[in-house]
Parts: C-alpha cells; sequence; structure tokens
C-alpha cells in the first residue's frame, strides 16, 4: 500500500503500528499532546494558550480547533472540578434530592469541595 506513517518533526507515533491503513480504513499518525505546543505551526495559531484557573493555577488548554471569521469563539469559564455539576446532572437525570444525597453519602456519585 505505501510506505508506514513517519512522526512529524522527531515526536513520537501514537500507535507503534497502523494495521488498519493496510486493510483501506482511514486513519493517520498523531504526536503526543506534549509535542504539539513545540510545533511551530501550532504556536502561530495559539492552539494552546495559557489561562488561569481558579484552583489549578496557570494551565495551558487546547482552544477549539475551527475559527469562523470574526466570531468570538473563547472559551468564557474554566474545565469543571470533579463534582461540579454532580447535583444538577442527577437531577436532570431524574433523581429525586433525597436519592442523590444517598448517592452522594455512599460514593456513588462525588460532589465538589467547596471553595
Amino acid at each position: 500500500m505505501g510506505s508506514p506513517p513517519q512522526p512529524l518533526h522527531g515526536g513520537e507515533l501514537f500507535l507503534e503500528q497502523l494495521p488498519l491503513v493496510e486493510i483501506g480504513v482511514q486513519a493517520a499518525a498523531g504526536e503526543q499532546l506534549g509535542m504539539g505546543a513545540a510545533l511551530e505551526h501550532l504556536a502561530a495559531v495559539e492552539m494552546f494558550p495559557r489561562t488561569d484557573h481558579p484552583t489549578e493555577g496557570a494551565i495551558r488548554i487546547v482552544r477549539p480547533p475551527v475559527r469562523f471569521g470574526e466570531a468570538d469563539c473563547a472559551l468564557r469559564r474554566p474545565a469543571p472540578r470533579l463534582g461540579e455539576h454532580s447535583r444538577e446532572i442527577l437531577r436532570e437525570a431524574g433523581f429525586a434530592d433525597d436519592k442523590i444525597a444517598d448517592l452522594l453519602d455512599r460514593k456513588v456519585a462525588i460532589d465538589a469541595v467547596e471553595l
């Protein structure tokens, strides 16, 4: 079919081999995320900007991979903390407050620690 995929810019492939390509499935090699910030073209388009998270401090995030003209597609809030939305999700799933409390007490669900 062709030569095996090669890593870009000296990075490592996610997969040692891509047997799917050999049987005609469209697949491509990737690079480890940590390598991406160092790649010149991703740096030029600010793919991994730094931001301040309220509990984690300064972190790198992955911005949306597409831009729509002048539309503001900026991330407006940080990633949620573990368990931050557990109660709301369980309520939307139809659980009553007493059942949610029971799930939290038994550690079946996790509630975020208040800041």
